[in-house]
């Protein structure tokens, strides 16, 4: 055979490779195109979340137990009960207690009494009232008293001498105005007018005695004086201290007193309350092991109460989400016990100290339940969705409709049953839409959900129309 037959053969099979590859081809890209996806590009809203898990937890909760050894006396609850504050949920039987605990019962009323008596009563005031009017009174007669005696031994008697006279002048100036003829009237005019003298010489001569210096000037004997200078001091301090005690009274009880009364009965108080479980706060019985004769150890936690108005979760954000979360941002919870509902919350605080387990840096994000729910129990896990960001009335399309042609962003938009690729400028975006800022995208396009590979890969490897001249 000759040579160019060779080359005829070689030709014809090159050629036949040629038209089954292209058929091959034709065959497959019909294939893929009868089987496109379409989802129209729509407006609307898109929202970014940070999420995690957690453990839902009570707004406040605590375990009890008595401050004593004894037997279980009474309990006044059961679980699932609702408490109010202080109120009383168990106690010991008085007949196992220490001596010093019954006696504090008996200790407590009376210190009651006392505080009652000095909030309430008026006595105290009145009794200092008449105690300071007592005082003055004393006081005052001492003071006369210390003045005639003291001061006017020192003076030589003038102020006794002075009051003398005074009181003599007056008796005879009287007796000399009423002139009468009788022997009897004429005895006693002599009598007024000889201590008249008598009085008018005793302050001449006291006088005298206080101008001179180097009198020694003292009437009365030094035992006395120092007797009537104690009782002037005792009666003047006595007076300061009752017009302290009633300045103490006058507006209603001291509140140091107070204090000091209240304190008592809070002291006794506290010894009968180791006998007793009280509610630390308003809540719920979560959780009670004791019956009645049950013997009770000091510290040994019986009931748990938890305050159920409000539940929450802390979540481990992780830093670089953490910056993006806000307090007041809305929350979507769902727990795997009610996996048929979504409930709402809201972030109400971020922690500030971080939290590093396995080389993870995490901080505490609280989230609070907005409505709780009787089928929602502290301690269920929960799956948390914070809603950090929101965009409203914007062009969206589906993640996953998003190919990379030649450096560009595109997506393929279905005309004429061709797939014709359009460039878009994406913005923000979650997990399964992003926002259209620009390009020829227009709303109610359709796009390609699952583009041919022929269309794209190899970054230009196919035919590629481009609407807009492309």
């Amino acid at each position: 055979m000759k040579k160019w037959m060779w080359i005829l053969i070689a030709a014809v099979v090159v050629i036949a490779v040629i038209l089954g590859i292209v058929l091959v081809a034709r065959r497959q890209a019909q294939s893929q195109l009868g089987s496109l996806q379409t989802q129209p590009a729509v407006m609307g809203t898109l929202t970014a979340s940070v999420g995690a898990t957690g453990s839902l937890e009570a707004r406040q909760s605590t375990g009890l137990s008595f401050a004593l050894s004894g037997r279980v006396g009474t309990v006044g609850v059961k679980l699932g009960d609702r408490v109010a504050e202080d109120d009383i949920l168990a106690s010991l039987d008085p007949a196992s207690l220490p001596q010093q605990v019954v006696a504090a019962q008996a200790d407590l009323v009376n210190a009651q009494k006392a505080l009652d008596d000095l909030l309430k009563s008026d006595v105290p005031r009145a009794n200092a009232q008449l105690a300071l009017a007592n005082a003055q009174k004393a006081f005052d007669n001492a003071k006369t008293t210390y003045e005639r005696v003291v001061v006017d031994s020192k003076n030589g008697g003038l102020l006794n001498a002075q009051d003398w006279l005074a009181k003599a002048s007056a008796r005879y100036n009287y007796l000399r105005l009423r002139p009468e003829a009788s022997v009897g009237y004429q005895i006693l005019l002599q009598q007024a007018y000889l201590e008249y003298i008598h009085a008018l010489q005793a302050v001449q001569k006291a006088q005298a005695a206080v101008e001179d210096s180097q009198s020694p000037g003292s009437s009365a004997s030094q035992a006395t004086i120092d007797t009537v200078t104690g009782q002037y001091e005792v009666a003047k301090a006595q007076l300061e201290e009752a017009q302290r005690t009633y300045d103490r009274l006058k507006d209603g009880p001291n509140a140091a007193d107070v204090a000091a009364a209240q304190a008592r009965v809070d002291a006794i108080q506290a010894t009968l309350n180791q006998a007793r479980i009280k509610a630390p706060f308003g809540g719920t019985i979560t959780g009670m092991s004791l019956l009645p004769g049950d013997l009770a150890t000091p510290g040994a936690v019986l009931i748990t109460i938890a305050d159920l108005s409000e539940l929450h979760v802390d979540l481990p954000i992780a830093e670089v989400d953490v910056n993006r979360v806000q307090a007041g941002q809305s929350a979507s919870l769902t727990f795997d016990a009610v996996p048929e509902a979504t409930f709402t919350g809201r972030v109400t605080s971020i922690g500030l100290a971080p939290r590093v387990a396995v080389g993870a840096v995490t901080y505490p994000v609280t989230v609070v339940l907005d409505a709780p729910d009787e089928r929602i129990r502290p301690g269920m896990t929960v799956a948390v969705n914070i809603e950090v960001s929101r965009l409203e009335n914007v062009l969206l399309v589906p993640n996953r409709s998003v190919r990379s042609v030649q450096g560009e962003r595109v997506v393929y938009v279905l005309q004429g049953g061709v797939p014709v690729a359009v460039k878009v400028e994406l913005g923000a975006s979650n997990d399964v839409q992003s926002e259209v800022r620009g390009g020829d995208l227009k709303e109610g396009d359709l796009v390609v959900l699952n583009p041919p590979s022929l269309l794209f890969s190899g970054n230009g490897g196919g035919a590629v129309f481009m609407r807009g001249g492309g």
